[in-house]
């Protein structure tokens, strides 16, 4: 804006410079729509038009920071990983309220660090299906977070070993509790239907011929959404896989 001053108080007649101001005014306006942009993303830096950090904010120490990723995401380097969303979310936002920090001015920043790719991948998607002019806000971050549905592929292999899981020789109550804990928070329990569940593991001594077909259709009922019992049932009645026969011959030998 100042250069489009400048130029038109120099100007010897209101027209000689017309292109050069209006080559100004849409540079003028690119900028100002970039420094909108990039607001959003860092509100406390008053090179975009935001407030400088507060001293409650400075006082926000890296390792207080939560992090975020599925099982097979690289390890992250904060304290404390969660690998299902629920917890995370609550971690993250009872530490800026400790902090006494308004979490919409500041998470932004915050949460690109503190999300493993999958997670950071799906952000990036959401945030570039908002409408022209939308303001992204803690709320509707925190609701794609919770939102979020590992690969397909990889939540057939998690239900798998879910229904796996059981009591181990020598253990008691207690170290089954807190083994039981961390591994439905591994495997993102909370995520899947009872119906599911049950079918994983009546499929746990399904023919290891079938164990392809299975993997194929697994994955495609997954993507479609949670299932129901009913959801289930008709899924098993379309695969029109045949247990193998045992070999005579071997038997009578």
């Amino acid at each position: 804006h100042d250069l489009c001053a400048q130029v038109d108080a120099t100007s010897p007649d209101g027209t000689a410079f017309d292109d050069i101001l209006l080559a100004c005014t849409a540079a003028a306006d690119r900028l100002d729509r970039a420094k909108a942009m990039y607001l959003r993303l860092f509100p406390n830096e008053p090179m975009f038009g935001g407030a400088k950090t507060s001293d409650a904010e400075a006082d926000i120490k890296t390792e207080d920071i939560p992090g975020l990723k599925t099982e097979a995401d690289e390890d992250l380097p904060m304290a404390k990983v969660y690998l299902a969303a629920k917890p995370f979310v609550d971690h993250f936002e009872k530490l800026f309220i400790l902090k006494k920090v308004n979490i919409n001015d500041v998470y932004p920043r915050y949460l690109e660090w503190s999300l493993g790719s999958a997670y950071r991948k799906h952000v990036a998607k959401k945030r570039g299906e908002l409408a022209p002019g939308s303001v992204e806000t803690w709320e509707m971050a925190k609701e794609w977070l919770l939102k979020f549905k590992d690969t397909p592929a990889n939540r057939w292999k998690n239900l798998q070993a879910l229904v796996k899981l059981e009591v181990e020789y020598g253990e008691s109550s207690d170290d089954l509790h807190h083994r039981l804990s961390r591994d439905f928070e591994r495997l993102g329990a909370e995520k899947f239907t009872a119906a599911e569940v049950l079918l994983a593991s009546a499929l746990r001594s399904a023919p290891h011929t079938w164990s392809g077909k299975l993997h194929d259709t697994m994955e495609k009922s997954i993507t479609k959404g949670p299932m129901s019992l009913n959801d289930a049932l008709q899924m098993l009645s379309s695969i029109g896989l045949v247990s193998p026969r045992p070999d005579k011959r071997k038997d009578a030998g």
